[in-house]
């Protein structure tokens, strides 16, 4: 792995950059993105900043989202290519993976745990809270001036990422680093107007889907949603309309383990996972395939509900009971 301090001179002698981070993109995300971009642009560099998928409609909010650019057909000429909040270029998506190796190189700043890492320098911190974190170590480091626009791209991505402070990555330079971005002007009322303060009628009616379909097993310590391809397209509902909807079972009394079943194609479901603690739920999301950080992880399982819901559910039964036993 390569210090910050090695990728901040890559930077300073190179020109033209394409920053992109993963699918499905969040807060974390797309302020990385952002945030990073203008920056280099401060420097008087060319950055092209872009997205698997669309900015999702919370976000719209942050300085320079308007320019955020989805995928091309063709890749503009690029020096270097950064993955931000994503190590793999599968995490990409086809299009975007593609495109980023025909760039002469690829820098990787993520805060996931990782298995393999396809890049010629990367800087992978899993005890970051966020990748906004290392966006901003990164930008200091490099003595980037943080004005409001910058300031508020990286809150956001700090406060998405750690559920407002409150989740267990959140520690004391969380903290530091938060308040000197409320220092450098961010609007806090706004950002969370934004952010938590209103939904669409459509996420309300995705929300309200999801909890007829709430169920619960190994004594109340298991509880999860499901929401198939049939009951989205009723609702007309959007990948953004589903985010954050694994809380809900989250916040129940006495659940461990929260699970969200989304169906995104026929028979393809990208699975959530949650854990207030006890169970490292990265393990279980590895077992078929997926991964992220021990309380909070992702898979994408193929299969008919019943069979792919079955699956999981065992396996997270079967960690539970040895959390018991143990």
């Amino acid at each position: 792995m390569n210090s910050l301090a090695e990728i901040a001179e890559v930077i300073h002698r190179t020109r033209r950059f394409f920053l992109c981070g993963h699918v499905n993109p969040d807060g974390d995300s797309i302020g990385s993105v952002l945030a990073l971009g203008l920056g280099l642009q401060r420097l008087g560099k060319d950055v092209i900043m872009a997205s698997p998928n669309p900015v999702p409609e919370n976000l719209f909010f942050l300085p320079a989202a308007d320019r955020i650019i989805t995928v091309g057909s063709s890749m503009p000429e690029t020096e270097i290519f950064i993955m931000l909040d994503c190590s793999e270029q599968e995490r990409l998506g086809p299009a975007m993976g593609e495109l980023s190796k025909t760039a002469d190189q690829i820098i990787v700043l993520d805060h996931h745990p990782f298995v393999r890492c396809a890049a010629d320098y990367y800087y992978i911190d899993p005890a970051a809270a966020a990748t906004g974190e290392i966006v901003y170590d990164l930008l200091e480091l490099m003595e980037i001036y943080f004005d409001p626009e910058i300031a508020v791209c990286l809150y956001t991505a700090i406060i998405t990422d750690t559920g407002s402070f409150q989740y267990s990555n959140t520690t004391a330079d969380t903290h530091l680093r938060a308040a000197r971005l409320l220092a450098s002007g961010v609007d806090v009322p706004a950002v969370g107007i934004s952010l938590y303060g209103e939904r669409s009628l459509t996420h309300l009616k995705t929300l309200g889907a999801a909890l007829n379909n709430l169920r619960m097993d190994a004594g109340g310590r298991l509880a999860w949603i499901i929401l198939t391809r049939e009951m989205l397209d009723e609702i007309s509902a959007a990948d953004e309309d589903c985010e954050n909807l694994i809380n809900y079972p989250r916040m129940i009394k006495g659940v461990e383990v929260a699970l969200f079943f989304q169906e995104i194609d026929e028979e393809l479901f990208k699975i959530s996972f949650r854990s207030k603690g006890s169970i490292d739920v990265n393990k279980i999301a590895g077992a078929f395939g997926g991964g992220g950080h021990v309380l909070a992880s992702g898979c994408r399982l193929s299969g008919k509900l019943s069979e792919v819901e079955e699956t999981v559910i065992f396996m997270v039964k079967q960690a539970l009971l040895r959390n018991v036993v143990e």
